[in-house]
C-alpha cells in the first residue's frame, strides 16, 4: 500500500514547533469551592494525532503527496528512504486464512465448480451443482459435504478444495466470495478455509479495504503507491513451510476477496502489476499505517529487528495536516485516575503520569505510571495505547483536578 528524487515541500513550520501547538500540555487547574454532593478526582486528557503504528507509508500522507502532484515511485521513495523499484516473476499465488475456528462452512458458487479430495489417495474431484448451497463440517481429520438441508453428499479423509472449473470463476465461502482455490481444513472439530490466490488478484481484493477507493479520482498515484507497497508486503510474508502465509485481517492486510473489488483499485494492481520494493537488492517489510500526526517512525522503535531497516526511518509528512481527519484527535481521550488505575492495571488509582522516553516523531516510548499510596509501574507507549484504545502513541499527557458528582 528509482530513488526518489530532489523533493521540494510546501512551506511547513518545524517539527518542534508543530508538535508543541498541536499538543499543548494542559496546567493543573484548581476548582471553586464545590458543594457537598461532589468529591475530589485527579483526570487525564490525552492530547495526541495519528492513527496507526506510525511506521513506513502513511496513507493520508501518500494521499495529500498524490494531490500534489508526486508520483508513486516519488511517494515510496521519499516514506522509504534508499528502495528502489524492482519486479517479481509473476504466475505466483499466496494462500491466505481466511476462515478458522467453524464448527460448519456454507459454500455455493454460481457457474460450475467441483470439490477435490487433498488426501494423499485422493478421489477423483466431484463436480457440484451451480446455484446450489452446501454445508461442510468436519468429520474426523476430515471433511464431510451435504446439501444445505442436511443430506449427506460425500465424505472425505482429509482436507478438501473448492474451486471453479473456469479460472476466473468465484465460490462463496461464507460471508464471502473468492477466486482461486480454497482449501477447507478440518482441525480438533472445526474447520479452516485457506484461500489460494494469485497475487494480483489477492491484492485485488486487498487495496479497496486498504485504501478508499474514491482516491483514485483525484489521487491516483496513492493507490498506485499502496498496491506496490502491499504486493511487497505479501512477497515477503511467504511461508511455504506453514499452512498458510497471510491472515485476512489487521494482523497482515485487510483482505475480503472478490466482494468489494472496484475498477479504481483494480486499477492501480494493473498499472504496477509485478512491481515491489527493494533495498540493497532484496524486497522490504513494507508497513504501512492510516494517518501520521506529522511525522512517522523509526522502524526500529516500533517494530524491532534484529538487523536494522534502514528504509523504515521516521520523516516529516507535511500532508497529514491537510487532509486527515486524525491529524489532531477531537475530543481528545479523557479518564479519571480511578479508571486508569484498573485499565493500566497499576493496583491503585493513578495520580500522575510522566513520560520517560520518546522516538523520532515524538510517540510516546514509555512511560511511568504513578500510583496513590506511593510506587508507581512503567508501561510502554504500545502498552498505553492497547490498554485506553487511543489510534496512536504520538500523544501528552495533561493532569488536571476537578469535582465529579457523588451519587
Amino acid at each position: 500500500v528509482p530513488t526518489a528524487g530532489a523533493l521540494r515541500w510546501p512551506a511547513v513550520t518545524p517539527r518542534t514547533a508543530t508538535l508543541a501547538s498541536l499538543f499543548a500540555v494542559g496546567a493543573l487547574v484548581s476548582t471553586a469551592t464545590a458543594s457537598p454532593a461532589a468529591r475530589m478526582e485527579t483526570f487525564f486528557t490525552f492530547r495526541g494525532g495519528g492513527f496507526g503504528h506510525g511506521v513506513g507509508l502513511p496513507q493520508y500522507g501518500a494521499y495529500g503527496a498524490a494531490r500534489a502532484g508526486w508520483d508513486a515511485p516519488r511517494i515510496l521513495g521519499y516514506f522509504y528512504r534508499g528502495t528502489q523499484l524492482a519486479s517479481v516473476q509473476k504466475g505466483g499465488a499466496v494462500r491466505v486464512s481466511v476462515l478458522s475456528g467453524r464448527p460448519a462452512i456454507t459454500v455455493t458458487s454460481a457457474t460450475a465448480w467441483q470439490v477435490v479430495d487433498e488426501s494423499p489417495t485422493p478421489n477423483v474431484a466431484r463436480a457440484l451443482a451451480p446455484g446450489t448451497s452446501y454445508r461442510l463440517t468436519p468429520a474426523g481429520s476430515g471433511v464431510a459435504i451435504s446439501t444445505a438441508d442436511g443430506a449427506p453428499l460425500a465424505k472425505f479423509p482429509g482436507n478438501v478444495r473448492l474451486q471453479t472449473v473456469a479460472p476466473d470463476g468465484v465460490v462463496r465461502i461464507g460471508a464471502n466470495t473468492y477466486r482461486g482455490a480454497t482449501r477447507i481444513v478440518a482441525t480438533a472439530g472445526r474447520l479452516g478455509a485457506v484461500n489460494i490466490v494469485e497475487l494480483e488478484d489477492y491484492l485485488r481484493g486487498v487495496l479497496p479495504r486498504e485504501m478508499p477507493s474514491r482516491w483514485g479520482d483525484d489521487a491516483p498515484a496513492a493507490l498506485e503507491a499502496q498496491a506496490i507497497a502491499a504486493r511487497t508486503y505479501a512477497v515477503t510474508s511467504l511461508h511455504p513451510d506453514r499452512a498458510y502465509d497471510l491472515e485476512s485481517d489487521q494482523r497482515s492486510q485487510v483482505y475480503g476477496g472478490a466482494d468489494g473489488e472496484d475498477v479504481r483499485t483494480t486499477r492501480a494492481v494493473t498499472a504496477t502489476s509485478g512491481k515491489i520494493l527493494v533495498y540493497d537488492g532484496k524486497p522490504i517489510t513494507a508497513f504501512f499505517f492510516s494517518s501520521s500526526g506529522g511525522h512517522t517512525e523509526d522502524g526500529q522503535n516500533v517494530f524491532p529487528a534484529a538487523q536494522p531497516r534502514p528504509y523504515l526511518v521516521g520523516v516529516a509528512d507535511p500532508f497529514d495536516a491537510q487532509y486527515s481527519p486524525y491529524n489532531h484527535w477531537n475530543p481528545s481521550p479523557r479518564f479519571s485516575g480511578r479508571r486508569l488505575g484498573k485499565l493500566l492495571r497499576a493496583g491503585r488509582p493513578v495520580t500522575a503520569i510522566t513520560i520517560t522516553s520518546h522516538g523520532t516523531s515524538g510517540r510516546v516510548l514509555g512511560a511511568r505510571i504513578f500510583r496513590m499510596g506511593g510506587g508507581f509501574v512503567d508501561r510502554s507507549g504500545a502498552e498505553l495505547r492497547r490498554a485506553l484504545g487511543l489510534r496512536d502513541t504520538l500523544f501528552t499527557v495533561a493532569r488536571t483536578v476537578g469535582h465529579r458528582p457523588t451519587k
